[in-house]
């Protein structure tokens, strides 16, 4: 592991270690690491070169956007932060703006992008030539999944896993189940709305 705070880092690196092809999967590496003679792979696992929060999601709306913009980045801000923050999230927003430019820009310079899913590909596709993307889905390990024998359960059940944050949208599953006979909500993970979630799933119950 060799820390880095500037291309000449990089640069210093790829020429100790005759490095071939460099290969980045955050704004901050890629934008690091574009430009340079070297071949840069990135890998896009969600939509930081469009959104300065990577989701395309408003919190506060409940909706999502095709890309980001001024009156989206100040709604974000101003509702998603502390008194300081609210006061300076005109100024926060148009900052916003110039930081996910300069990380498209740094994006477009890569020689390939490998997309985690077909529909981040067709996303980016919007703002970048499409021969430079390639949708790749996360591995599998099949061998191993056939070893998992799933508990049988008795009613229906749906299971959510991931953060329990706004942008992953569980706070949606429990209006979403109301009415639906016989079914469990499992769900796994953390986040600020956990306490929430646990307090209106038990009430409902």
């Amino acid at each position: 592991v060799i820390p880095i705070k500037n291309k000449k880092d990089i640069e210093n690196i790829i020429k100790k270690y005759k490095i071939d092809v460099l290969h980045s999967q955050h704004m901050k590496s890629t934008v690091l690491s574009s430009g340079l003679k070297t071949p840069l792979v990135v890998t896009l696992r969600d939509y930081w070169p469009l959104c300065y929060k990577g989701t395309l999601f408003n919190d506060n709306k409940q909706k999502n956007v095709e890309k980001s913009n001024y009156k989206y980045n100040l709604d974000c801000i101003y509702h998603e932060n502390k008194t300081l923050i609210k006061l300076l999230s005109p100024f926060a927003a148009l900052y916003m703006i110039f930081r996910t430019k300069k990380a498209l820009k740094a994006l477009k310079k890569a020689t390939k992008i490998i997309c985690v899913s077909n529909f981040v590909k067709n996303k980016i596709s919007k703002s970048i030539k499409n021969h430079k993307l390639i949708a790749i889905p996360n591995m599998i390990d099949y061998n191993e999944l056939k070893k998992i024998r799933p508990k049988e359960f008795n009613q229906k059940t749906i299971l959510f896993v991931g953060k329990l944050m706004p942008s992953k949208g569980p706070q949606l599953l429990p209006e979403a189940i109301k009415g639906i006979k016989n079914v469990q909500l499992i769900l796994i993970g953390n986040g600020k709305l956990k306490k929430s979630l646990r307090e209106e799933l038990n009430k409902n119950n």
